[in-house]
């Protein structure tokens, strides 16, 4: 006797709804699959884990020195400071390597001013970076070479500024309201930044996602293999009542 179509699609309806009680029959049914696919999933994210606490950088230091700009005005400095820093960089810091024998790394830097009514600050960093074992000496003795042919240059100009003025008085201002301030070194090569190894925080982070990644995936391979099965029982049961028609 042939169903009528309100029937067979109530009967489709009834089979398409999943409840609780199947989803953890499913769960429980397929819970070796899902075992494997969660060990595997955990076990490659702590080999990569391993792989990277065993190719993990050592720890460095960065020593800096600041370098204090002097003003000619209240607001202006003796020398622009990207004036200051690209002499630095292409060749007083090149004239010190050479000097000293040295091939030390040194990045040079500063903040700039974003508008032109703006103080800024009137400091240029000069920051190399080595492993922590390294010594500070020989970035002391680069870091104030380099610097020394710059202090030179602008105690030449700050003693001509204030020859004009006619007033000797560091700090001291004249007739106009001109402030001269000389350039200084304000700090040699202090250790400012230990980069600590974070490897250990990463690979822990590492094994935490692969944990919530082995779990999502075994969860999905469970329901798929469920899905898989159903669709070989569909076409099972359609060859046996082909066979039966």
């Amino acid at each position: 006797m042939n169903e009528s179509p309100n029937v067979q699609a109530s009967r489709y309806a009834a089979d398409d709804e999943i409840s609780l009680v199947d989803l953890a029959k499913i769960l429980i049914r397929r819970w070796k699959l899902m075992t494997v696919v969660f060990c595997l999933v955990v076990a490659t994210g702590m080999g990569y884990a391993w792989i990277t606490l065993q190719t993990s950088p050592e720890p460095r230091n960065a020593y800096t020195t600041l370098f204090s700009v002097g003003y000619k005005t209240p607001t202006v400095f003796i020398e622009p400071l990207g004036a200051v820093t690209t002499q630095l960089e292409d060749a007083f810091i090149p004239a010190a390597r050479r000097k000293l024998e040295s091939d030390l790394p040194v990045q040079v830097n500063y903040e700039e001013r974003r508008n032109i009514n703006e103080d800024g600050s009137n400091v240029i960093r000069l920051v190399t970076t080595l492993p922590a074992d390294s010594p500070r000496e020989p970035v002391a003795a680069l870091h104030e070479s380099a610097l020394s042919s710059v202090i030179e240059r602008h105690d030449q100009i700050y003693a001509a500024l204030v020859q004009q003025s006619g007033s000797w008085g560091e700090g001291d201002q004249d007739n106009d309201g001109r402030l001269f301030v000389p350039s200084e070194v304000t700090s040699l090569a202090q250790l400012t930044f230990v980069k600590e190894s974070t490897d250990n925080n990463s690979a822990i982070l590492i094994i935490s996602l692969s944990v919530l990644l082995g779990g999502m995936l075994a969860l999905m391979a469970a329901f798929f293999a469920q899905f898989i099965a159903a669709v070989k029982k569909s076409f099972n049961e359609d060859a046996c009542n082909d066979e039966n028609i």
